[in-house]
């Protein structure tokens, strides 16, 4: 009879941690939920010290694995947004998208440099397919007509796509290297911050991928091979058919 009293004293200690581990996976708990609100707090504080900006809401979204906080202006009701900390230190901020971006100014932007871009790249690397560029403006930050040019001063991100006969992953990377460097040239002048290059050939669109951004900016062939960011879809694609099997 103690025996079995003890059994059912595990079991129910086994369920208890089961439910609790369940119900955490997809409602998150209050430690964390106040960490997240806390972290909330202190970002809009720092952010926007002239609005005074109010949380409505806190909760967990399972399928991000992230907490979102729902916060909005007292003074305009219409103005909702999210703000989600992220991993390191990263807090993302809808704000800044859908309230303080100048959608229109920065979509113009981002298809003049690609328009500049474009055929600089295609120059220096013949498979370059296409080019697209992204790039941040704060609303009323120049005048709606302003052209790009190197004096403005907000850095963008470029996506550089090729497409031709396969390469090794050295010659791959060599013309990353090529793009990169001439861009960056200071006789051009531009800002990029950011380089996502992607090279594919083939029917089965085997080729691959590299991001350089920050320190990247200046490695060398060598250390490009070994980045993290480097990524040969071949090898991918063949441990996904290995996994199924």
């Amino acid at each position: 009879m103690k025996k079995l009293k003890i059994i059912l004293l595990f079991l129910s200690i086994v369920l208890v941690f089961f439910t609790g581990f369940i119900y955490n996976s997809f409602n998150g708990n209050p430690i964390n939920r106040y960490i997240a609100t806390k972290k909330v707090e202190s970002y809009l504080a720092m952010n926007y010290p002239e609005e005074e900006f109010k949380i409505k809401k806190v909760y967990y979204n399972f399928k991000l694995g992230h907490y979102l906080a729902k916060a909005y202006s007292p003074q305009n009701m219409n103005v909702q947004f999210l703000v989600s900390p992220r991993g390191n230190g990263y807090i993302y901020d809808e704000y800044l998208d859908k309230y303080a971006k100048d959608q229109e100014l920065s979509q113009h932007f981002s298809e003049q440099i690609v328009k500049i871009v474009f055929p600089i790249a295609k120059d220096k690397v013949m498979e370059t397919s296409k080019v697209k560029a992204e790039i941040y403006i704060k609303k009323d930050k120049y005048p709606s007509n302003t052209i790009y040019s190197k004096d403005i001063e907000e850095p963008f991100n470029l996506n550089i796509y090729f497409k031709g006969d396969k390469i090794s992953k050295e010659e791959f990377v060599e013309k990353c290297i090529t793009v990169r460097d001439t861009i960056l040239a200071n006789s051009y002048g531009f800002k990029a911050d950011c380089f996502g290059f992607d090279y594919r050939w083939g029917i089965k669109s085997e080729g691959y991928s590299l991001n350089v951004e920050g320190d990247e900016l200046n490695f060398s062939k060598e250390q490009l091979l070994s980045s993290k960011s480097l990524f040969d879809y071949g090898e991918i694609n063949s441990n996904k058919s290995k996994s199924q099997w």
